[in-house]
C-alpha cells in the first residue's frame, strides 16, 4: 500500500486569494485555468507527499450527482505536455505523482481497478456483481463515440 493524504479543505470566499502576494494569486488562478486537471489540487483529493495522485470531479444536477475521477498510473510529463494546447502539463511532476512513483514499482490497470472495487467493498460493506454491457448498450455507446466523442468538434472545442 501507498500511505495518501487528502489535501485540506481550501476556504471559498473568503477574499484570501484577493489578498495573496501577487506571484501566488497568479500562480493559483493558472492552475485553476489549466486544462491539466493535475496541475492543481482540491480540497480532499488524495495526495502523496503533497502532489496529486487522484484527480476528482462532481457535477450535480437535477438531484442527481455525477462523480469522475482519475489516477495517474503512470506519468510522462512531456508526453502529457504534448496532449494539452496551454502547455500547462509542461512541469507536471511538480503537482502530481504516479502511483508508480509512489509505490515504487509498476501497477497494473487490473490492480488498480480490483484496488478501488475492494475499496468500495470495505469502505460500503457492499457486495460488488460483476456484469457485462446490454447489446443496446454497447451499440449506443458505439453510436457515441462515432458521432460525438471522435469529432474534432468535440475534442477541439474550448
Amino acid at each position: 500500500g501507498v500511505t495518501a493524504e487528502a489535501a485540506p479543505q481550501k476556504h471559498r470566499g473568503n477574499g484570501a486569494l484577493r489578498q495573496a502576494p501577487r506571484q501566488a494569486r497568479d500562480i493559483a488562478q493558472d492552475s485553476a485555468r489549466s486544462a491539466a486537471c493535475f496541475a492543481t489540487t482540491s480540497s480532499y483529493e488524495l495526495t502523496v507527499g503533497g502532489r496529486k495522485v487522484v484527480g476528482s470531479a462532481q457535477m450535480r444536477q437535477g438531484g442527481v450527482l455525477l462523480q469522475h475521477g482519475s489516477v495517474l498510473l503512470e506519468l510522462d510529463d512531456a508526453r502529457f505536455a504534448s496532449l494539452l494546447r496551454d502547455g500547462a502539463a509542461a512541469n507536471l511532476g511538480q503537482h502530481a505523482a504516479s502511483l508508480a512513483e509512489a509505490s515504487g514499482r509498476p501497477i497494473s490497470w487490473e490492480e488498480a481497478a480490483e484496488a478501488v472495487a475492494q475499496g468500495f467493498v470495505q469502505a460500503l460493506g457492499i457486495e460488488l456483481i460483476p456484469g457485462e454491457a446490454a447489446p443496446e448498450e454497447l451499440a449506443l455507446a458505439q453510436r457515441l463515440v462515432v458521432e460525438k466523442y471522435a469529432t474534432a468538434a468535440w475534442n477541439l472545442r474550448r
